[in-house]
């Protein structure tokens, strides 16, 4: 995987050990790259899922609100989870961001994705801190990001309106 993009989200993660809850904060996202070539905002949401290994844990899933035609999204939106701290620290957040735009026949388009392993994040502390997006795997969904981006870049030079 590999950033194509500018486009980054704001995240912090903290743990209650009181009450044995993990917390995933969603503040924002940025520079996201428009859904069409012709330079129309997303309407983003973020999707969280918690991963152990290369099991995606399924019952995990969170979802914020779309927000309506914005590449620089604001969610502050908070997720929940019970689990122990011990076994916070072995897992990964697998954060996926979305457009839903129901334009030309898709449903959703995805935006790009980050892999967070907790191992590698200090939960005691909620700190916010960017993480950049990247493109997925599968070459299908690459090269619709590519396309996409490269639309837009294309609509803004001089001479092609």
């Amino acid at each position: 995987r590999h950033q194509i993009t500018d486009s980054q989200v704001q995240l912090s993660f903290s743990y209650d050990h009181s009450s044995a809850r993990f917390y995933i904060d969603v503040h924002q996202a940025s520079c996201l790259i428009p859904c069409h070539s012709d330079g129309t905002p997303p309407d983003p949401y973020v999707e969280t899922h918690l991963k152990h290994g290369s099991i995606t844990m399924t019952a995990s899933r969170r979802r914020t609100s779309t927000m309506s035609k914005t590449r620089d999204p604001h969610f502050d939106e908070r997720f929940e989870y019970s689990v122990s701290y011990s076994k916070v620290k072995k897992l990964e957040v697998q954060l996926i961001v979305h457009s839903s735009s129901a334009r030309e026949g898709t449903f959703r388009t995805l935006l790009g994705e980050v892999n967070i392993p907790l191992k590698s994040v200090n939960i005691n502390q909620s700190e916010k801190v960017w993480y950049g997006l990247q493109a997925r795997s599968s070459s299908r969904q690459r090269f619709s990001m590519v396309d996409s981006a490269l639309g837009f870049l294309n609509s803004m030079l001089p001479g092609s309106h």
